[in-house]
Formats: structure tokens, sequence, C-alpha cells
């Protein structure tokens, strides 16, 4: 708890304490079930409004205690420390790799892909994310003729995969793979499984989202596994490594005692580094554009000067950001302390409680922030704000993304190349509402309109 505040007990199930609720009672009913009715953002809002004047909020859950740090100097300590690891619970679901993994694995796998998406390596696959996302111009400017409506994320998602993986892996998956689909799938599964628990703290892991989480993850396990087969099949197999996937063949990657009691990465570690590769890639890349091109929509003068910006690409940059400040992808961020932890506000963290960051209410933070709610690209420009505590879209410290030059090239590409000569109105699936979960972006069965626009290209 929360040092020097007194916990309110809850009057009914599902609310916290210290002042915080995980859901607002008027949404439950009189069995004390809650209703799925608020949106993503309408609760994060909600928890903004709540959590204002705290540093750190305590939240029950079935074992031990959760805790949300709001303030971001205390955030800059956790992410600093390496008594904070993440979730066991990822890691039993999807197994290693850099996205998941600490300590000697961890290492082991960053060492070998983030040469790989360095700066000089990302501005080399610009003419491949072109290539790529001409084909995506070309159905939704034949969409736009033909006055029909495109589905927004499912789009973009299959544009992302075949980038992600050509730029990576060497192979042109074509456009629409419909095993981009699976990738969405398995990350929504895996951020409703990261909900549980956060969000309602009695929920159990019900039939249904295992059998999701089964059916998708062989989906994309089965991708990778073709990726390797092709690479390995291929007649200059063994030949000087030219991209990502062959580092990650290569004997000193696979058979490194790294893993788990000293074991090699081996055949499973590599299938599960890939796809925890375009799980990342893919969702979070996917979400950026779609937020991006949805908060353009609502601010037309932005786009103008977007237009008016190209090929500069200075003021897309600065939109971009300030999507990524306004809605992260990742808004949620979990940490598990390995041993008993003292923040410098003197609120203390027990061994095996769960931290949560939240980069939304850090970037919404009034202290922090001017018109903290207002999308105002402008923050952006000239270097005046750059990435740290009060600003962490891709993460913070030795966890930071190594893939953030990657989506950021691809997301900026995207929108660019789509509002050119376009308009986009963004149509949300009611029936798709955003869930519980660590992930922030459209429903899937977001779709959009796209018009040309009177300036000519």
């Amino acid at each position: 708890m929360a040092s020097g505040e007194t916990p309110c007990c809850p009057a009914r199930p599902y609310v916290g304490i210290d002042g915080v609720t995980l859901y607002h009672p008027h949404n439950m009913d009189d069995s004390g079930e809650v209703p799925q009715t608020e949106s993503a953002i309408d609760r994060l809002e909600r928890l903004r409004s709540e959590s204002a004047g705290h540093r750190v909020v305590s939240i029950p859950l079935l074992k031990g205690s959760g805790h949300l740090v709001v303030d971001h100097l205390l955030v800059q300590e956790i992410f600093k420390s390496q008594d904070f690891v993440r979730p066991p619970f990822f890691r039993k679901a999807f197994g290693d790799g850099l996205l998941l993994s600490d300590g000697e694995r961890w290492a082991h796998s960053r060492k070998v892909i983030q040469p790989e998406l360095s700066p000089t390596a990302v501005r080399s696959m610009q003419d491949v994310i072109d290539d790529c996302i001409k084909e995506l111009q070309t159905d939704w400017s034949r969409a736009s003729e033909e006055d029909r409506s495109v589905p927004l994320v499912e789009d973009i998602a299959s544009c992302v995969l075949r980038i992600t993986v050509r730029v990576l892996f060497g192979v042109d998956l074509g456009a629409r793979d419909p095993r981009a689909l699976s990738v969405v799938r398995l990350t929504a599964a895996s951020n409703e499984l990261a909900g549980l628990g956060v969000f309602d703290p009695r929920a159990m892991v019900g039939g249904r989202l295992i059998n999701a989480l089964q059916k998708e993850r062989t989906d994309v396990e089965s991708l990778a596994a073709e990726l390797i087969a092709s690479r390995r099949d291929a007649p200059d197999a063994g030949a000087c490594p030219v991209d990502l996937l062959d580092h990650l063949l290569d004997p000193a990657f696979i058979e490194a005692p790294v893993a788990d009691g000293g074991c090699p990465v081996g055949h499973k570690g590599l299938i599960e580094e890939m796809v925890l590769l375009l799980l990342a890639s893919v969702e979070t890349t996917t979400a950026s554009t779609s937020n991006t091109l949805q908060l353009l929509a609502d601010h037309p003068a932005c786009t103008e000067r977007l237009r008016a910006d190209l090929p500069d690409g200075t003021w897309v940059q600065a939109c971009f950001r300030e999507s990524l400040r306004l809605r992260p992808p990742v808004w949620f961020n979990g940490r598990v302390a390995l041993e008993r932890f003292e923040l410098s506000s003197g609120d203390t963290i027990e061994s095996g409680d769960h931290v949560y960051v939240c980069p939304y209410l850090i970037h919404r933070d009034p202290l922090l922030w001017e018109e903290p709610d207002r999308f105002l690209p402008e923050r952006f420009i000239d270097g005046v704000v750059r990435e740290g505590a009060s600003f962490m879209p891709f993460g913070l410290g030795r966890h930071y993304c190594v893939g953030s030059g990657l989506a950021t090239a691809i997301s900026t590409s995207l929108v660019s190349s789509i509002l050119a000569n376009h308009d986009v109105s963004i149509e949300v699936s009611s029936d798709h509402e955003p869930g519980g979960g660590f992930l922030l972006g459209p429903s899937l069965g977001s779709r959009a309109r796209i018009t040309p626009t009177s300036r000519p290209g």
C-alpha cells in the first residue's frame, strides 16, 4: 500500500483501494458482475481522474499486491533497477526471447538482434518499406474509386507483417497474407490474458481464451517454422549472413547455453524468438499507425500541414510522436519484484509484488505537459521533447524497444503515403470495443473510408 494513505474498504466487488477503482460501480449489475461496457479510452480516462494526486496506488490481487506507479521519477527508479523482471506468466505462455526474458538469455538475444535494427540498418530497409506500401496505396485508391470502406487494422497489419518478414527474414509473403490476422489475434488474446488479474482480480482464464491462444499461436509458430525451413533449404544456406534470420540460425546463437537450466536456445527457443518479434512488430506498429491516422482525421489542419511538409517529413514525425504520447500502443506495463524494494517516496514493494507503469497517465500528466489532452504535434519540433521518464512510448532503460526505429520508419512512411493524396475517415466497429489489457489501438473490426483530396498530388 502506498505510504501515508488510508485504504478505502470496497463497498462492492471490483473496487480497488486507495481511492482507485478497477471498474466503476455503476457498471456493475446486482450480482456484482461487471459488464464489459467501458472502452479502453474510457477506462484510461477514469483511471487518470481517480489516481490524481497519488504517486503510488496499491491494488489488491489474488496473491500479494499490485502497485500502480504514477510518478514518472519513481518509474525511472523501477526501470533502472535490476530487481524487477517481466511477469512470469507471459514466459509460460510464449517462452523466452528478447521481448520477455531477463538476465543472460535477454543479453544473448539483444546482442544478436540490436545491430540488425540499428539506425543504419533501418535506413537501408526504406526501399523495401516503400515497395510494400505501394500495393496498399493501390488497393485503397481502388476502394476510394469504388466508394467502399476498407478494413483498416487488417490491411495495415498485413502490410506491416509483409515489411517485417521481408526486412528481418528475407521472405516476401505477398500482399494480404491471412497470417497477419493470426498475429493480431494472438496478440489480442495475450493482451486479454495480461488484463486478467489487473482489471479483474477474481478473473479466471477460461476455455475460450485458452483455445484462442493455442490456435493462433500454432498458426504463428507455423509461419516461423516455414521461414526457417525456407532459409535452410536455400542453395546458399550457411553463406555470409545477410539478415537477422541468418544470425538467428547461426550455431553461435542456437547452441548457446543461456536458456533455463543452462540449456541451449535450440529450435524451440528460435521459434519463440521469431514469434515474439512478429508479435511486437506487427501489433504495436499497426496500432500506432492506426492511432496516428485517427488523430489526424480529427485534426484536418495538421493533415494539411503534413502534406505541405512532404517530403521533408519533420511534421509527420512530430504527428507520430504526439500520437504515441496521447495513445501509446503499450499503455500499461508490468514488472514483478524479485526482492523487497523501497522507492525514494518511502513506498515499499514486497518481493513477488507486481508493479504497474502506465505511460498513458504519465503522458497526460498536467504537471509535465501543457494542455496534456490536446493533439499538438509542434511539441516535438526542434527536439524540444525527448524520450525519457516523462515520455516513454518505447519503454525506458535497458529494456528499451530495439525495434523503435523500424516501427517509426514503417508508421511514418505509411501515414505519409496514405495521406499524401487521400483523406481517411475512421469507422470503429461497435461490436469490437477494445478490452482490458496492456495494448491500446483501434479494434480489429475497424474500417475506414478513403477519399481523394482536392489538392493535386
